[in-house]
């Protein structure tokens, strides 16, 4: 029922860009045990209101995402619309029940984080897709600026040292000595401008590279906006941003006039 391809392709881009962070163990598990069900490995709880149903399971965290299984299923007689989102959950204290609160300018705010919109997550890649196009191509004008210079420069050095004055001053093999210098510097310097045209070229290369393929993957693994038409059912993911603490996440996914609450109990633990 999932396409595992681009669950791997996704997971594998979140481990490239996340490398250098550190490493948490995350677990979700189900509070809502009478709603509770296992397959392939992951727990899901079920959950329905008038006629519409929505089946939530933890599947992974890598990196800055938390990525939640998500069936939304419309058994009415009208189109619903889902949209990812406008999904969010709220991590509460497992002792109090109290919802847990940060500090951001002084002020205590409460600890509620939004899915990942795909399509803003798409515009932005495209936005970075076109910045790398943009530094290329100021990489090639500046290095083509370079070349003409030091070429330019070059010229002027061999024309003055073989000019009349020169000729007058200098003797014949001073002055080859000196255009050779002039050349050998000439050929240093055109290799340099030449190794680092092609370094970023390859640079550019790579980080399009992954940027393509992370668009591919935001493209078709998670679910998009959809409006879901009468008896039909839809399937994918929905992406947050984790936060990495132990507690109670609630999970409230908007769908028509309903919000579908899911609980789920997260462990943390930091790795060495």
């Amino acid at each position: 029922m999932k396409n595992f391809t681009f669950v791997l392709i996704f997971l594998g881009i979140c481990i490239f860009f996340s490398s250098c962070a550190p490493t948490y163990l995350t677990h979700l598990t189900p509070q809502q045990k009478h709603h509770t069900f296992t397959e392939n490995g992951i727990e899901y709880t079920h959950l329905q209101q008038d006629s519409i149903e929505v089946i939530v399971g933890y599947y992974a965290t890598e990196g800055e995402y938390l990525i939640m299984d998500v069936e939304v299923g419309n058994m009415t007689e009208d189109s619903v619309t889902f949209d990812p989102a406008v999904c969010s959950y709220m991590l509460i204290d497992s002792l109090s029940g109290n919802i847990m609160e940060f500090q951001k300018d002084g002020v205590s705010r409460p600890l509620i984080s939004t899915a990942y919109n795909p399509e803003k997550e798409l515009a932005s890649i495209e936005q970075r897709i076109r910045q790398q196009e943009a530094n290329l191509k100021a990489k090639r004008t500046f290095l083509t600026i370079l070349a003409v210079a030091v070429t330019v420069a070059t010229v002027a050095a061999v024309v003055n040292n073989n000019n009349s004055k020169s000729r007058d001053t200098k003797s014949p093999r001073l002055r080859a000595v000196n255009t050779n210098i002039a050349l050998n510097l000439w050929s240093d310097s055109m290799r340099l401008i030449g190794t680092s045209a092609v370094d970023a070229h390859a640079q550019y290369s790579f980080k399009t590279d992954n940027l393509e393929s992370l668009k591919e993957t935001w493209q078709n693994m998670p679910l998009q906006k959809f409006v879901i038409p009468p008896k039909k059912r839809i399937r994918g993911d929905v992406i947050f941003h984790p936060e990495k603490v132990n507690g109670i996440l609630k999970f409230i996914f908007p769908v028509a006039n309903h919000n579908f609450e899911a609980l789920f109990r997260q462990s943390v633990t930091k790795t060495p």
